[in-house]
């Protein structure tokens, strides 16, 4: 499941956060907060749901270094 979000998040990065409108919904526990820019969403990421962050994010970021 780490492998799929790092996956998901590489792939909004590259291939679609230049669109015109570009717009990333958070959705983790039923959070509504969107938002245009991916490193914006990874520091609310952090910030708001720090669990998941722990378990999906930060491993990856930790092992690329």
């Amino acid at each position: 499941e780490t492998r799929h979000y790092f996956k998901l998040m590489s792939h909004y990065r590259f291939i679609h956060s230049h669109e015109h409108g570009f717009s990333l919904s958070c959705a983790i526990d039923s959070c509504e907060r969107k938002y245009a820019v991916i490193d914006s969403y990874l520091k609310h990421v952090k910030r708001k749901h720090n669990n998941f962050y722990q378990t999906h994010v930060h491993v990856k970021r930790t092992i690329k270094k």
